[in-house]
C-alpha cells in the first residue's frame, strides 16, 4: 500500500477525518474482512500526469443489502514512470443513490 500513496498523500475520509499515509495503512491493517463491489468508475485526465478518478463503493461484512455506500474520488498523479495517489476522499451516499 506503501508504494501506492505519495508521501504526501492525504485523505478526507466518510467521517469527515483526515488522514495522512500512515493513519490510513494502519487503518487499514486493523480493518475487518468484508466484500464489496464498484459501480460508475471513470478516470478523467486532469492534466499531463494528473488524473481523477471516481466510483461508486458498495461495501458489507455479511449481506449485500446491508452495504455502507460512499461516493469516492481519488487524485493520481505520475511520478518518476508510476502513477500515485495524492488524495482521496469518500462520502457517504444513499443505497439507492445511483
Amino acid at each position: 500500500m506503501r508504494a501506492l500513496l505519495a508521501d504526501e498523500f492525504l485523505e478526507i475520509g466518510s467521517s469527515g477525518r483526515l488522514l495522512d499515509q500512515e493513519a490510513v495503512i494502519e487503518s487499514a491493517a486493523r480493518e475487518p474482512p468484508f466484500q464489496w463491489r464498484i459501480d460508475d468508475f471513470a478516470v478523467r485526465p486532469i492534466g499531463r500526469g494528473v488524473a481523477l478518478a471516481t466510483y461508486r463503493l458498495s461495501a458489507w461484512s455479511t449481506s449485500e443489502g446491508d452495504a455502507r455506500v460512499t461516493r469516492r474520488s481519488s487524485l493520481w498523479v505520475q511520478r518518476a514512470y508510476r502513477w500515485v495517489l495524492l488524495f482521496h476522499q469518500g462520502t457517504l451516499a444513499s443505497p439507492l443513490d445511483r
